[in-house]
């Protein structure tokens, strides 16, 4: 296993732990990423998001709670997915290889 340093940490709002590149998302730039097996990192999700969301493999979000559209959306997906992550948009980088550990609500960097 690579070597890992602790980023962040959330809210668990569905189980799972994903090994990915991170794929920074907005309101304004929904671009679908080339590579395939992304974590989706934005503010907040809306429906707008969904082919994002349905071609992601984990989800983090600075926003939402238990009953937030991206908690819900990822259960219903069976996708990680971490809410209530200040700052995630911030502390990781576009293509940045990261462990998102759902299931303890925590992001570490993978070194």
């Amino acid at each position: 296993m690579s070597e890992k340093k602790q980023l962040l940490t959330g809210i668990c709002a569905s189980k799972g732990i994903f090994e990915g590149q991170v794929h920074i998302a907005s309101d304004t730039n929904l671009v679908m990423p080339k590579e395939k097996g992304f974590i989706l990192v934005c503010n907040q999700t809306s429906p707008a998001y969904i082919v994002l969301l349905m071609n992601s493999r984990g989800v983090i979000t600075e926003k939402g709670g238990m009953v937030s559209h991206p908690a819900i959306v990822s259960r219903e997906l069976g996708i990680p997915c971490i809410v209530g992550a200040s700052n995630a948009t911030q502390l990781l980088k576009q293509g940045q290889k990261i462990l998102l550990d759902a299931t303890n609500g925590v992001v570490y960097e993978l070194l």
